[in-house]
């Protein structure tokens, strides 16, 4: 489905009003990705026997998109909880060929359930080239004797558009005030760095000091099922992941994205 917005903006350069039909001016979905597994802890092993032992975390491999410093990705996943441990994960972002060295984005805790899974969103900017997405595992006490091994659901990567560049505004200026206007709790980024619109719609950064060099706003898609998914008995998103036992990618899956209408009421050049 398409986004249809409107811009609403009064700065001393003059923008007008902008609209738009096609989500490519927001938010680009990256399809390819291949679940693999890399050793990122080395763990020295204690008693009479000694010696190391190394931990394989999953991870997604990209073939044909690079992730890229100039560029910011939203990326969506889903955690299976375990009964009777938490886990607790680094994302991170790594370099296959081993040139760039890893960049450790953030880390979070999925607490113990009945087998139930947690929907978890990213938003990032790379500082240098990588086409490998890795969730590493801190690893507890009973790894030692069985690992524990998650399972997740990869369920969206995108590239998310900097609408300062994409819709010319402020002539590509940078700016230092900006306000919006949106539906409650819709997902944007400024400079990079993830922001979750609040339940009155409206988002204001004012301050002096900060310098606003790419703003992004975009609504998640759901994953829509294929007529053979629906002949299996599938009705919805959750029947894709709900009994498989492995990890799983879904990025080249087909889907569906909301209808947003949004103002930009401000924004002032630097």
């Amino acid at each position: 489905m398409y986004f249809s917005e409107q811009f609403r903006s009064n700065t001393a350069g003059g923008i007008g009003n902008y609209t738009s039909d096609s989500p490519d001016d927001y938010i680009s979905e990256i399809k390819d990705g291949i679940i693999s597994k890399v050793s990122i802890n080395t763990s020295s092993v204690g008693g009479e026997q000694g010696g190391t032992i190394s931990f394989e975390d999953t991870c997604i491999i990209l073939s044909d998109n690079r992730l890229t410093s100039d560029k910011t990705y939203y990326l969506n996943c889903k955690f299976r909880t375990m009964i009777d441990s938490e886990q607790t994960f680094y994302l991170v972002l790594l370099d296959s060929a081993g040139i760039n060295e890893q960049q450790f984005i953030e880390s979070f805790t999925i607490k113990r359930g009945n087998s139930d899974f947690i929907d978890m969103s990213f938003i990032f900017q790379p500082f240098t080239g990588y086409d490998t997405i890795c969730f590493e595992l801190i690893r507890q006490w009973q790894d030692y004797n069985v690992p524990r091994v998650p399972i997740i659901v990869f369920n969206e990567l995108s590239e998310i558009k900097n609408l300062i560049k994409t819709k010319n505004l402020g002539n590509n200026s940078d700016f230092l005030k900006i306000g919006v206007q949106s539906r409650p709790y819709v997902d944007m980024a400024i400079n990079g760095e993830g922001i979750k619109m609040g339940k009155t719609g409206i988002y204001e950064l004012r301050e002096d000091d900060i310098k606003i060099t790419s703003f992004c706003l975009f609504k998640r898609a759901e994953n829509t099922l294929t007529e053979e998914e629906i002949a299996m008995g599938k009705k919805k998103e959750e029947d894709l992941y709900l009994n498989t036992g492995e990890s799983i990618c879904l990025f080249s899956h087909e889907k569906e994205r909301e209808i947003i209408d949004f103002s930009l009421d401000y924004i002032y050049e630097n």
